[in-house]
């Protein structure tokens, strides 16, 4: 399934945390700083879902009002600071809270949420398999599970790993049994990478912690997150190269 397309739009850098956030989460974000019209429903990559500070908002408002706009339109406030006449979908009162943004994102688009809370990473890991221990690439984590990208395993679905996750910058590391779930193999669609999606199977509400809190971490602190951008804010684009794949734990 394609990641949907949230654009941001803000006046100065009231938003760019919120579009690191969202662009760490993995979704794809497209950044409109200083917004004069509503030109970015006019391309050929329609945003699923609009983001405004007030100010953003309340220029564009009597824009989106005639133009009929149907995607959720949210704005970074609260109701008393936004002109009646102006009825947005939702407010995001906590722009940098990572518990407000899963909500909001899961009710809003709710043909691509995520029940798990993850990110893209780089991260070093370790999986046994039949006895030995390799070391392999962690490039998406969850609260529900990983990817590794992988040169040459390939696993058959419910095939059982143990995993050893360090969670760099907090100086932990997790240890928890997983199990396949699919496959990717390498092909153009994907950059020719390839690798397996797995699901935990022992997650204990310590574990999800654990998770939970270094997930929080890596995106308030803007610890190995990778995203797909489409960004007219150069500041916002990542200086590494991103996976050509879509991921996806529930």
């Amino acid at each position: 399934m394609k990641k949907p397309l949230i654009a941001v739009c803000y006046r100065g850098q009231k938003l760019v945390k919120l579009a690191n956030i969202l662009q760490q989460m993995g979704y794809r974000t497209e950044c409109r700083p200083d917004p004069v019209d509503l030109s970015m429903l006019a391309g050929k990559r329609i945003p699923d879902l609009l983001i405004f500070d007030q100010e953003s908002y309340a220029a564009l408002a009597d824009q989106l009002s005639q133009r009929g706009v149907q995607m959720p339109v949210i704005v970074a406030g609260t109701p008393d600071t936004i002109p009646a006449k102006y009825n947005p979908h939702d407010y995001l009162s906590q722009p940098d809270d990572v518990d407000s943004i899963h909500d909001l994102l899961t009710r809003h688009l709710a043909s691509f949420s995520r029940q798990h809370l993850r990110i893209a990473v780089r991260l070093p890991g370790i999986y046994s398999l039949d006895g030995q221990d390799e070391l392999c690439d962690i490039h998406s984590l969850g609260t529900g599970g990983v990817f590794l990208q992988t040169q040459s395993l390939r696993l058959g679905r419910d095939h059982q790993l143990q995993l050893v996750i360090p969670l760099l910058g907090m100086k932990r590391e997790l240890e928890i049994t997983g199990q396949v779930i699919y496959q990717v193999l390498p092909s153009a669609e994907n950059n020719y990478n390839q690798g397996i999606g797995i699901q935990f199977t022992d997650a204990c509400p310590a574990d999800i912690k654990m998770l939970r809190d270094y997930i929080y971490f890596a995106l308030l602190n803007g610890h190995h997150g990778i995203a797909e951008v489409h960004s007219f804010d150069e500041q916002l684009k990542p200086k590494m190269p991103t996976m050509g794949m879509a991921l996806r734990f529930s």
